[in-house]
C-alpha cells in the first residue's frame, strides 16, 4: 500500500505513523496495521516506536529518524559502535538532516562522532554513550588566554545550527584515558543548539585547569539552551560557557567538580535559571559573563570559596567583568569563605537571596578567609544589595572597597546601596564597609544578634577607613535608619556602629553621615575608634540606654558619653547634644 501526503509525495509507513501519534495508530490498527501494532499503541506488546521506528531486526534504513541500530551499532557496553555511529548520521547529513535514535542500551565509542547542522540525536531512559578505550585525536585545538590547548570530546559540533540532543548521557570516562584534556561534550561558534536531559560525566582536565574546558563544553555558542541536564563526576568545570552570548541552562542538576559546577568565561546573556549545584572544590557556579542572571536556584557546598562568585580579574588581559548582572531569589548556603562573591563590575544587583550557614573558614580556624556571607571585593562599583537575609556566615553583609586600581584606573569602588536587608548571628560583623571612597549607602537593615564571638571592638555595623588604599581621600558613606542591636544569647560585648582606621589613618575628604538608626541592647551604641565627633556628622539616631565611646590615639580609655534611655543622640561638630524623643527642636540639651 502507497502512502501520499496532500502535496502527492510517497511518505514511508514509518513517517506516517510517526505523525499520526499513539491514538492514530489505534485507529490504524483497525484498518491499515496488524493486530501487534495496534496492541502496542494502547500498550499491549512490545512498543509503538518499536513498530514505527524500526527494531534491529525489522528497521527500514532509508528512512528518517533513523534507527542507529539499523547501521550495526549493539549498544551492548563492549562493542566499538564507533564506525556505526558515523555512518549513521552521515547518511543523515547526505539527507539533509534528521532524527537518529538511540534505544536503551550502551554504546561504545572509541574517537570523537561528529554532529552537523540539522541533526537530532535522541535517546531515551538508560541510553549512555561512553568511551571504552583511549579516544583517538587529534582532538580540537584552540587557544584561550594565551594558552594553547587541545581537547578531544565524545561529541563535537563546529559552525553548525539547529543541533538537538535529548535523554542522552555522554560519559567521557576518564579512567581510560590517555590525553590530557577530554571532554563528554564540546560545541564550538554553534548557534540554535538545544540540549534535554542530557548528562555529560567524567571528563578528563589535566594540562590547564578551567583552561582545559570541562565535562559540557559551548565555546563561542549563541541563542542556544539546555533543559534539565546534569553533569556529575567532572574535572575543572562541569559546564563550561566560554565566549558565549544568549545561552539559558534552565532546571537540572550540576554537581561534584573539582573546581566549578557551572562557569562562565567572557561573553553575555547568560541565563541560569532554577537549576541545583552543589559539591564543587572553588566557586559553585562562576558567572564571569556581563548583562547575566542566577535566579530562582538552590546553590551549596562549596569546599574552598563561595556557591556564588561573580566576575574575576587577576590582570589586566585577564579579565570577566560581570557587569550589569542580577543574582534574585536563590538559596545559597554551605558556603566556606563565603556565600556570594562579587569580585569584579559595576552595575550588579543582588536581591531576595536567603544566604546561610557560609561559615567554613571560620570553623577551619581560617580567620583571613572569613569573608562576607555576601562580599563584594576591590573591582566593583554600583552595587545594589537588597531584600536578602544572611545568617550564620562568616561575616553578614562585607563590601571591601579601596583598593587602588594600578591597571588601568577602571572602577572608583563605592556607589552601593545595602538595604532592607536582614542580617543575623553572624559571627563577626553584621554589615561591614571598608575604606568607602564614594557613594555608600547603608539604609533601612535589620541587623541582629551578630558579633557571635563577643569580640569587643566589632560592630553589628562597621565602617573601616584604611589610609594605605585610600590615598585619594574619601569616606562617602550614610548609615541611615537601621534598626541594629539584641543583646540575647549570652553575648556581653556589642557595639552598634564601629568607625575605625586600620594601616594609617586617611583625611576624610567627605564625613561619614550616620543618621536616624535604632541602637537597640548595645553596650555601646556608636565606638568612634581614634575618630572624633568633628570627623563624623550624626543625628536623629535613638539609643536605649547605650552610650557613644569616643576611643582617641593615644587614650585607650577613651572618652565615654552616657547614654539616655529613650532619647535621641545627635553629634555636632564639637558637640553632643540629647533631647526625648518628639520633643521639639528647642529641647536639645547638651551632654
Amino acid at each position: 500500500m502507497t502512502n501520499v501526503d496532500e502535496n502527492g509525495k510517497t511518505i514511508s509507513r514509518r513517517a506516517l505513523l510517526a505523525s499520526m501519534g499513539a491514538a492514530g495508530a489505534v485507529f490504524a490498527g483497525g484498518v491499515l496495521l496488524s493486530g501487534r501494532l495496534a496492541d502496542a499503541a494502547v500498550g499491549r506488546g512490545s512498543s509503538v516506536s518499536g513498530h514505527v521506528y524500526g527494531t534491529p531486526e525489522s528497521c527500514e534504513c532509508g528512512d528518517t529518524p533513523v534507527h542507529v541500530k539499523c547501521f550495526g551499532a549493539k549498544g551492548d557496553g563492549v562493542t566499538d559502535d564507533t564506525a556505526s555511529i558515523r555512518d549513521a548520521i552521515e547518511s543523515i547529513r547526505a539527507a539533509g538532516g534528521g532524527t537518529l535514535l538511540f534505544p536503551s542500551g550502551v554504546y561504545g565509542i572509541s574517537g570523537t562522532i561528529t554532529l552537523y547542522s540539522g541533526i537530532s540525536v535522541v535517546g531515551e531512559a538508560g541510553t549512555v554513550i561512553r568511551a571504552i578505550q583511549p579516544l583517538a585525536g587529534p582532538g580540537v585545538a584552540f587557544t584561550f588566554d594565551g594558552k594553547s590547548l587541545t581537547n578531544i570530546p565524545v561529541l563535537y559540533a563546529e559552525s553548525a545550527s539547529d543541533i538537538h540532543l535529548s535523554r542522552l548521557t555522554v560519559d567521557a570516562n576518564r579512567a581510560v584515558q590517555t590525553a590530557k584534556d577530554v571532554s563528554a561534550i564540546l560545541f564550538r561558534n554553534c548557534e540554535k543548539a538545544s540540549f534535554h536531559k542530557v548528562k555529560a560525566m567524567r571528563n578528563k582536565a589535566a594540562s590547564g585547569g578551567s583552561y582545559s574546558g570541562g565535562a559540557f563544553n559551548l565555546f563561542g555558542c549563541t541563542y542556544s539552551g539546555l533543559v534539565d541536564c546534569e553533569v556529575d563526576e567532572v574535572q575543572t568545570e562541569g559546564l563550561l560557557l566560554r565566549e558565549c552570548t544568549h545561552i539559558t541552562v534552565r532546571g537540572g542538576e550540576y554537581r561534584n567538580s573539582d573546581s566549578s559546577c557551572i562557569g562562565t568565561q567572557y561573553g553575555s546573556c547568560i541565563t541560569i535559571d532554577g537549576v541545583t549545584a552543589h559539591d564543587s572544590a572553588n566557586s559553585t557556579i562562576s558567572l564571569n559573563s556581563s548583562r547575566s542572571k542566577i535566579v530562582g536556584s538552590t546553590v551549596f557546598n562549596s569546599r574552598t570559596w563561595a556557591p556564588i562568585h561573580l566576575g574575576h580579574r587577576t590582570s589586566y588581559t585577564y579579565r570577566k567583568p560581570a557587569d550589569q548582572s542580577l543574582v534574585a531569589n536563590n538559596f545559597i548556603y554551605g558556603g566556606y569563605a563565603s556565600g556570594i562573591i562579587i569580585s569584579y563590575g559595576r552595575d550588579i544587583i543582588v536581591e531576595a537571596n536567603v544566604v546561610s550557614d557560609c561559615r567554613g573558614a571560620y570553623d577551619a580556624g581560617d580567620t583571613a578567609n572569613a569573608a562576607g556571607g555576601i562580599e563584594a571585593t576591590n573591582w566593583v562599583d554600583g552595587l545594589n544589595i537588597v531584600g536578602n537575609t544572611v545568617r550564620n556566615c562568616n561575616r553578614g553583609i562585607h563590601l571591601k572597597f579601596g583598593k587602588s586600581d594600578t591597571i588601568n584606573q577602571e572602577y572608583t569602588y563605592g556607589y552601593t546601596i545595602v538595604s532592607n536587608n536582614i542580617v543575623h548571628d553572624n559571627v563577626f560583623s553584621g554589615i561591614q564597609v571598608n575604606s568607602p571612597i564614594s557613594g555608600v549607602q547603608v539604609v533601612e537593615n535589620l541587623c541582629y544578634r551578630n558579633n557571635v564571638e563577643n569580640h569587643a571592638a566589632r560592630g553589628e555595623l562597621a565602617v573601616n577607613f584604611d589610609g594605605s588604599l585610600m590615598t585619594g581621600g574619601g569616606g562617602d558613606v550614610a548609615v541611615c535608619r537601621n534598626r541594629v542591636g539584641d543583646r540575647s544569647g549570652g553575648r556581653t560585648a556589642v557595639n552598634g556602629l564601629v568607625i575605625s582606621w586600620s594601616s594609617a589613618k586617611p583625611v576624610l575628604t567627605v564625613k561619614p553621615r550616620v543618621e536616624g538608626n535604632a541602637f537597640i541592647q548595645c553596650t555601646n551604641a556608636i565606638a568612634l575608634k581614634s575618630y572624633s565627633e568633628s570627623e563624623l556628622l550624626a543625628r536623629s539616631n535613638i539609643a536605649d540606654g547605650a552610650p557613644i565611646v569616643r576611643t582617641y590615639a593615644g587614650n585607650p580609655n577613651g572618652v565615654v558619653l552616657p547614654g539616655h534611655l529613650g532619647e535621641e543622640l545627635l553629634d555636632t561638630i564639637n558637640q553632643v547634644w540629647y533631647k526625648s524623643v518628639g520633643t521639639g527642636v528647642s529641647d536639645w540639651k547638651a551632654l
